[in-house]
């Protein structure tokens, strides 16, 4: 008898998948702008579902359950990665203001603000199945070529990180649909 009410949840939590996972998915990487990251925070979110589901909730809310869990995850995620830096006062006040008449006090800021280079990054090499893949889609090229250094090492890490020549080419596949998912969604009409 258990284990045909496991199935029920099982088959329950699939069509909750399928019916909100894009469009949470996509909530999700608008507010945090990265793809793995939006991944896995869509992963927890379900999770959450699943433990959610077995404490015999009804369906008509799930959607409103989902979106919440999905905020208080985003939360939960900011306050555990962002980092203020606090500045003495005295150093406070020696920072410049900036006014919009003067590209002069930008110069220094910008002078300072670190580049692959300078923190040991490199230059980015992109593996030559990807490249081949990104220029026969021309929307996940665009994207790709706009991601910063970090992000960029994140997709071929993923694709570097498979055995076999299968598991790459799928792999592959996989990065340019993602890519591709969301370059529509920045520009849908």
């Amino acid at each position: 008898m258990a284990s045909s009410e496991e199935d029920g949840k099982d088959t329950q939590l699939e069509a909750i998948f399928r019916m909100h996972f894009t469009d949470l998915y996509q909530y999700i990487y608008r507010q945090v702008r990265d793809v793995v990251i939006a991944e896995d925070l869509a992963s927890a979110v379900f999770l959450k579902a699943l433990r959610w589901l077995q404490q015999d909730r009804s369906q008509e809310s799930v959607k409103g359950w989902l979106y919440a869990t999905a905020r208080s995850t985003i939360a939960d995620y900011w306050h555990e990665h962002t980092q203020m830096q606090l500045l003495p006062l005295e150093e406070a006040e020696q920072m410049p203001v900036l006014s919009d008449e003067s590209d002069e006090q930008m110069r220094p800021l910008q002078a300072r603000l670190r580049t692959p280079e300078d923190t040991g990054e490199g230059p980015i090499t992109i593996p030559a199945d990807l490249q081949a893949a990104l220029q026969q889609h021309p929307a996940a090229n665009t994207l790709f070529e706009k991601l910063s250094y970090t992000k960029k090492k994140g997709f071929i890490d993923r694709i570097e990180q498979v055995a076999g020549e299968d598991a790459r080419s799928q792999r592959v596949q996989q990065t340019i649909e993602q890519l591709e998912k969301i370059h529509q969604a920045h520009h849908k009409p």
